[in-house]
């Protein structure tokens, strides 16, 4: 298998245009590309169950048992709106609201008197230690953070934003910058202040991730 893999990935036809941008993603390859080419941890567990079964594709169950039709069937326009949110998510941080997660419970109202002393606090609320008082308990964080761009560019490309995104579109699409796709990419980034925060430069890479275009390989 060795030889027969190298010489399949060093050819090139498997690089040709015959061969690159033919395919739509799977949704596992959208997520876990989408991860690695930039850098991000790949979600787990329930997390990462819960966003494939969004996007139409959950590991070992398919829907029949040839397996899923792939292709086409991949898009309509539930998976195409859950892709570009899905996409955005990585970028911004992951939120469990986004997954379809069960929700944190409602705060509850304070107490007018603390539970006996054997007694747990009521869910959602905790106690501070050196005051006593009852305060409505923070909703959890993101299941992952935002995206850190001083993977991505350099301080100094930061004043540089076509360099910046020209950086960005190699790094994403793994491919050469498309004139076109440039153009749209260039546009956002002339919007932004320079140098380029980092807000800005998640936008530049959710915009990159929710094209048409990166639903491809």
């Amino acid at each position: 298998m060795r030889p027969l893999l190298e010489t399949i990935f060093t050819s090139e036809e498997f690089y040709g245009n015959r061969a690159m941008n033919t395919q739509i993603k799977s949704p596992v390859q959208l997520v876990i590309q989408g991860s690695r080419s930039v850098g991000l941890p790949v979600l787990e567990g329930e997390y990462l169950r819960a966003g494939l079964r969004q996007l139409g594709q959950v590991p070992l169950y398919p829907p029949y048992v040839k397996g899923w039709e792939g292709g086409k069937s991949w898009i309509n326009t539930a998976t195409l709106t859950a892709r570009y949110e899905f996409a955005r998510q990585l970028v911004v941080g992951v939120n469990h609201r986004r997954l379809g997660l069960p929700r944190p419970p409602k705060p509850i109202p304070p107490l007018a008197e603390p539970p006996p002393k054997n007694e747990r606090w009521p869910l959602g609320l905790a106690q501070n230690p050196s005051s006593g008082v009852m305060f409505t308990q923070p909703p959890p964080p993101r299941i992952t953070a935002p995206l850190e761009i001083s993977r991505l560019v350099t301080e100094k490309d930061r004043h540089q934003p076509e360099k910046a995104v020209r950086e960005l579109f190699v790094r994403v699409f793994q491919t050469s910058p498309k004139p076109a796709l440039m153009n749209e990419f260039q546009q956002l980034a002339s919007t932004k202040g320079i140098p380029l925060d980092d807000p800005a430069i998640r936008e530049i890479v959710a915009l990159m991730m929710s094209t048409p275009h990166y639903q491809l390989c």
